[in-house]
């Protein structure tokens, strides 16, 4: 039997001068926010030069560290708007990765005979890359692994599942490009994804969980309080909106029991607030207008 490729690292270097992104999440984190980055690193390496950042490993990794995700997530946001990691692999691929991890994973592999690496993954430019490294597709790859493991006798079931995924999916079409597309409409300046598969596939898993009108007016609630002069200013990509707990949930009650729609709630009931106030100096204002024109009419008898 062949011995397997080794793809991840033993270890990985580790700068004296940290780089000044990860300077920016100790600043803002604190040294709970360094150690997030660091075992985030770890995990890496370990599997080479990106890890899977999908919903279970996001849940395994909470649990191995004694933090709460919400917390994670907001790290790993800031993360990618401070371009610690890629956000373009991230949003399209739901992988972690960046130029700098894969420029240290090319140094710390030169002398291995092979690397391979996935085209679509690639950070690096064309005088960066080892001659040791070789490119494949990751659709290819994944094709690959299927024929090797399918044999025969199971190729018609395979072909069935298959059939009945993609019915399953077509269900949801119309409702995944008007969610979309509301997106695109009312805050593409604020993060203009694209509508990947692996996008399609989160807004299914969302949709078996909630109505798709749900999910728009909690789209447009953002929107609204986004907007406004409300205290609230952070701005979601079209992914983790619709991934987090903190998302889609904040925006629209009756979704979840953690958070129940606070946010609009709150940015509602000031309005309301800010509404009464307005008509009571309306009120005011007209009462006193009306007085200083009966005065301004009345007979002067002295």
């Amino acid at each position: 039997m062949a011995r397997a490729t080794k793809r991840g690292l033993d270890y990985f270097p580790m700068d004296i001068q940290m780089e000044d992104k990860i300077k920016l999440v100790e600043a803002k984190y604190g040294i709970e926010g360094f150690g997030i980055i660091i075992r985030l690193y770890q995990k890496i390496y370990a599997n080479g030069y990106f890890i899977d950042w999908n919903e279970e490993n996001v849940l395994l990794f909470s649990n191995e560290i004694n933090i709460e995700i919400t917390k994670i997530n907001e790290i790993i946001e800031d993360s990618l708007n401070w371009q610690l990691f890629d956000r373009s692999l991230y949003e399209n691929y739901f992988i972690l990765t960046s130029h700098g991890i894969q420029v240290r994973y090319k140094e710390a592999t030169y002398r291995r005979k092979q690397v391979k690496m996935y085209k679509q993954y690639n950070l690096l430019s064309g005088d960066e890359i080892n001659v040791n490294v070789i490119y494949v597709d990751i659709l290819t790859q994944n094709v690959n692994i299927n024929r090797q493991n399918v044999n025969i006798s199971t190729q018609s079931k395979v072909k069935k599942s298959k059939v009945k995924k993609s019915k399953v999916n077509n269900i949801y079409t119309q409702e995944i490009e008007e969610i979309f597309n509301c997106w695109l409409e009312l805050l593409s300046d604020i993060n203009n994804p694209q509508l990947t598969n692996k996008q399609r596939e989160l807004i299914t898993t969302k949709l078996k969980k909630w109505d798709k009108d749900k999910i728009i007016d909690a789209i447009q609630n953002y929107h609204e309080v986004l907007r406004s002069d409300y205290y609230y200013s952070h701005n979601f990509t079209f992914h983790n909106f619709i991934k987090q707990s903190n998302g889609v949930p904040r925006f629209i009650p009756g979704l979840d029991q953690k958070y129940d729609g606070d946010i609009w709630k709150d940015y509602q009931s000031i309005s309301d607030r800010k509404n009464k106030k307005t008509d009571m100096l309306k009120k005011l204002y007209l009462e006193a207008q009306l007085e200083d024109e009966q005065g301004e009419g009345g007979i002067d008898i002295l």
